[in-house]
């Protein structure tokens, strides 16, 4: 009798501790998941009216792996959204983008960067792998680091120039898409257009242009 008593306090003991042990790790779950979601503010002076803060003497947001300065900033509560003026910087894991001003939607990590947006991204741990680009206009999704934009690209990459209307990037599979007007430029002068360019920046780099496409060859002396 006291054997079969022992055996069900040792298999209520052992229920008791899954359970416990199960609650503590959804927890610890909950609460890595609330301080990934946590948005953290640092600014010289505050000044909050309704659902709008104002926040100016310089302005640092982190959100996520992504960590925005600026001069100054509008935070609208109501919205999850903030919006930064003059000097903005973005620093993430891949590289770093600029502009006169973001606009952040905080709660689906959406960044739309407006006027004079210049994006510097690392391909490699050589200087040379380092794509540059220039726009007015650019949307970032942090997820992944993908962005797009159609008011036109200014692109240096590998020793060439690229221009184009549209630029894709998809973050997940590394594949940079330009479509409408895209003219690229070699060093040596060759030239290719076409209506469409992908590049590749995974393990095997390169580019493909299709859709009609003329090219200049120089030829060597």
């Amino acid at each position: 009798m006291k054997l079969k008593k022992a055996v069900v306090y040792l298999i209520v003991l052992s229920c008791f501790f899954l359970v416990w042990t199960g609650w503590l790790a959804a927890t610890e779950t909950e609460l890595e998941t609330q301080a990934s979601e946590a948005v953290h503010i640092r600014a010289g002076y505050l000044r909050q009216v309704d659902d709008l803060v104002e926040l100016k003497e310089g302005v640092t947001i982190i959100r996520g792996d992504n960590e925005i300065t600026a001069e100054w900033a509008e935070l609208f509560r109501d919205e999850d959204k903030a919006v930064l003026y003059d000097g903005v910087k973005l620093v993430h894991s891949e590289g770093e983008i600029v502009g006169e001003q973001l606009t952040i939607f905080l709660e689906d990590e959406e960044y739309i960067f407006e006027n004079q947006v210049e994006l510097w991204q690392r391909d490699g741990e050589d200087d040379e792998d380092e794509l540059y680009l220039q726009t007015s206009y650019l949307e970032l999704f942090g997820e992944d680091n993908s962005f797009w934009t159609d008011q036109g690209v200014v692109i240096e990459y590998d020793r060439r120039l690229v221009t184009g209307d549209i630029a894709d990037y998809d973050g997940t599979k590394r594949e940079l898409e330009l479509l409408e007007n895209v003219h690229l430029e070699e060093e040596d002068g060759d030239w290719i257009k076409g209506p469409r360019a992908v590049f590749y920046f995974g393990d095997e780099k390169g580019f493909i242009m299709d859709g009609g496409i003329k090219m200049e060859i120089r030829l060597s002396d």
